[in-house]
C-alpha cells in the first residue's frame, strides 16, 4: 500500500473545505497517534458477485441497512463539486430521495454550490456509514 499526501493545503472559513494536490511521499509527524486509532473493519471484502446488478437498487439495499443501523441521519452525505478553476469544494447536505433518475437535496439556487453545479453539473457523492 503507498501512502499518499495532501500537500498545498488550502481552508475556506466559510466552506469549511480543505483541499490540495496528492503526492507520494512519506512523513512520521503525529503517525503513531494516528495509525493507533486504526481499526480492522469486520465486513470482509467488497465483491462484484455479491453486489446487484442495478447500482440504484443496491444503492436501496445499503441505505435501508444503514437507516436500521445508523442513528444519526444515514441520510447525510458529502457533496463534492469543483469551482470553475478546478478547486474542489465539499460539504455536507441530506438526501432528500432518491429514484432512477438520481438523488436529491435542496439547495439555494443562490448559492456557491449551485453556481458550481451549474459550471460543472459533474459532482461526488459520498455516505459514511460506521458499521
Amino acid at each position: 500500500m503507498h501512502e499518499m499526501r495532501v500537500t498545498g493545503v488550502k481552508c475556506n472559513a466559510i466552506a469549511g473545505c480543505v483541499y490540495g494536490s496528492v503526492s507520494l511521499e512519506s512523513s512520521a509527524v503525529a503517525r503513531k497517534h494516528i495509525d493507533q486509532r486504526r481499526r480492522e473493519y469486520a465486513r470482509g471484502p467488497l465483491k462484484k458477485e455479491h453486489l446487484a446488478s442495478d447500482p440504484i437498487v443496491q444503492f436501496e439495499r445499503w441505505f435501508q441497512e444503514a437507516c436500521e443501523r445508523v442513528e444519526l441521519e444515514p441520510n447525510a452525505m458529502v457533496l463534492g463539486t469543483v469551482d470553475r478553476s478546478g478547486a474542489p469544494t465539499m460539504r455536507m447536505v441530506l438526501l432528500k430521495f432518491f429514484d432512477r433518475n438520481g438523488f436529491v437535496f435542496f439547495t439555494n439556487l443562490e448559492s456557491r454550490k449551485a453556481g458550481h453545479i451549474e459550471g460543472n453539473s459533474e459532482v461526488s457523492l459520498l455516505f459514511w456509514w460506521p458499521e
